[in-house]
Parts: structure tokens; sequence; C-alpha cells
């Protein structure tokens, strides 16, 4: 991520994803081991991001958000953006590939999350993962779904 951020500044654009969002979020805390997970009730989130590193994962978070290379944004907003030409890599869903694919062209390319500083070592983001339960009522099968 460092290098993304100095190459976005040094070319006037932004690396772009949604810091507000626990989808994304999430990433940073559970490169750092944090998990979070559904409570025993299957209603509430229980998460241990207090527990050391959150912390500091929080200060890297803050750290990357006030790079001049960085800017937040919501799936619309960066689409918007790297139509304009302002956002140069992003932090996205599948959804987002085709508009990413069209408007770069041949400079476009998909990869693993990246690492970000954390205490001065590189920290490999990690994916948020869920399930959705689909009910197919012809079939009369339901089954998960992973996402």
């Amino acid at each position: 991520m460092d290098t993304m951020l100095e190459k976005a500044a040094a070319a006037g654009k932004k690396f772009m994803m949604s810091v507000n969002d626990a989808w994304y979020i999430y990433s940073f805390y559970a490169g750092a081991g944090l998990v979070a997970t559904l409570a025993e009730d299957g209603i509430n989130t229980v998460c241990n991001w207090n527990e050391a590193p959150g912390a500091d994962v929080t200060q890297a978070i803050l750290d990357i958000t006030a790079n001049p290379g960085f800017k937040s944004g919501a799936d619309a907003d960066i689409v918007s953006a790297i139509k304009d030409g302002s956002c140069c890599a992003a932090i996205s869903g599948t959804w987002n590939a085709s508009t990413a694919e069209e408007t770069w062209g041949e400079g476009y390319a998909a990869t693993k999350l990246p690492t970000y500083t954390l205490n001065g070592a590189q920290t490999q983001m990690g994916s948020f993962s869920g399930y959705k339960l689909v009910d197919d009522a012809v079939a009369g099968i339901t089954a998960p779904v992973a996402q």
C-alpha cells in the first residue's frame, strides 16, 4: 500500500477504498490476526479489535487516510473517480471490475489485497468472508453460498 500511495500522490491521483464500510475496514484488522464473529445469539457481532494490536491497526488506518495519495469513497465514488481519471488504483468488489477494465484498458489488473505498514512491518490485509443462505424452493434444497 505504501508504494501505491506514494505513486498515486506523485501522479496527482488517488488510491481509493471505503474505510467506513465493515466489508473493507475489516481487512486491516483481519490481517493483524483480529476477528469479527457472530455472537451466540445469532444477531450481534463480537470482535476483539480493542485487544492488541487493535489500537495500532487503527493508527495505521489513520496514517493511510492522511496520505495525500489516498481517498475514501463508497463504490459509486470509486467508479466515478475511475471514469474521470482521478483514481489510479482501488480496493473494490468484482462488481466494479468491468468499469475499471474498460476505463484502464491495458493498464487494468486485479491482484491480492496489498500489505500495509503496521508497527514498522508489512502486514498482509485479510479478506472478509461471509455466507448467505439461499433457499431453492423449487428443489426444496437450502445451501450456504460463499461470498
